[in-house]
């Protein structure tokens, strides 16, 4: 499988440059990640045309996420691998989600007690943190390598 320069690709994207959407595709590969979403093919983006800080990315597409749990693809982690920008707050919140009292999995379960279909089984659960531990594994090697005043931004 060959993996062509995501950087380049995202970066030189003309909506990202003109609204500053890098950050947020950064975030979108983490979802996709923990969710092993292999069906992103589309977003939308919705522009303000008077505030550009007010523009956004919608994502609607996420029916094939979860679908095996014992598989953990880190492709999805490329974007991440070879960009190695993304936000502190983006940081910060994955590093406090693998906090045992804050745990992502112990989140979502009691998120998802509220509905009464069983949407995740157990091995969701524990397929989650053990991806989220992947992503903060990545992101603390960016920062290892480049330092956090290259790696971390909150705008671009």
């Amino acid at each position: 499988m060959t993996f062509y320069n995501v950087f380049l690709f995202i970066s030189q994207h003309r909506y990202v440059r003109k609204y500053g959407l890098f950050l947020d595709f950064m975030d979108i590969a983490i979802f996709d990640h923990l969710m092993l979403n292999y069906d992103r093919h589309s977003f939308v983006i919705l522009r303000n045309k008077r505030n550009r800080t007010k523009t956004g990315l919608v994502l609607f597409d996420n029916g094939k996420g979860f679908g095996d749990p014992f598989n953990d693809d880190l492709t999805f982690l490329t974007p991440i691998k070879q960009c190695c920008q993304f936000r502190n707050s983006t940081y910060q919140r994955v590093v406090q989600l693998t906090n045992i009292k804050t745990r992502l999995s112990e989140l979502m379960r009691a998120s998802l007690l509220q509905v009464p279909l069983h949407v995740l089984t157990g091995d969701f659960y524990s397929a989650l943190d053990r991806r989220l531990e992947q992503v903060v594994k990545e992101m603390d090697i960016c920062i290892e390598k480049f330092g956090a005043e290259k790696v971390f931004s909150e705008e671009w």
